[in-house]
């Protein structure tokens, strides 16, 4: 299975990055990862994040950022984890079991939620060749008074992402946090 990591960091932390690339590289095999960050980001934490791997600019929303981090992966699949996370050892293992088509999208099943919408981001593997076939995420901002933008935005994408033969599937005991 062709998986490239995609960090999302918008916090611009160093250490997180560290720490999601060591438990990476301990509980997965040799994998391509590249790290997105907001706008905002200056040059001399480009240069700092950039020494450890490659970084993109994006735009300030996390649905830029996912966006960007897609269409910078190189893999047929990408796997997002937000900077800082850390991966189970038998993520691997789950990830080859439960996608098995290109219009797979798998997510951890927590206590949070068991569908996509619900569900945090973190962990999130999805097909490149369906993405792209998608579009991405909306990333028009919808701050409003109770009013989510990046759950509406995923609620937007996966139902179009359904209209077009996706099987969200939650997975147990997929740990990423």
């Amino acid at each position: 299975m062709d998986i490239g990591l995609v960090i999302l960091a918008p916090d611009r932390n160093l250490a997180a990055l560290k720490t999601s690339l060591a438990s990476t590289s301990n509980h997965m095999f040799k994998r391509d990862v590249i790290c997105v960050v907001p706008e905002e980001t200056t040059q001399a934490e480009l240069v700092q994040l950039g020494a450890v791997c490659a970084v993109y600019r994006s735009g300030t929303e996390v649905t830029c950022l996912i966006n960007d981090g897609m269409s910078h992966n190189k893999h047929e699949w990408a796997l997002f984890l937000t900077a800082g996370s850390r991966v189970c050892r038998s993520i691997e293992r789950k990830l080859h079991v439960f996608a098995k088509q290109e219009s797979d999208i798998l997510f951890p099943a927590l206590d949070a939620g068991t569908n996509f919408v619900d569900a945090p981001f973190n962990g999130v593997l999805i097909n490149k060749r369906f993405f792209d076939k998608m579009g991405g995420f909306p990333t028009a901002s919808m701050k409003k008074e109770g009013l989510n933008y990046f759950e509406v935005a995923k609620l937007l994408w996966s139902i179009t992402a359904m209209e077009n033969g996706c099987a969200f599937k939650a997975i147990v005991g997929m740990k990423v946090g």
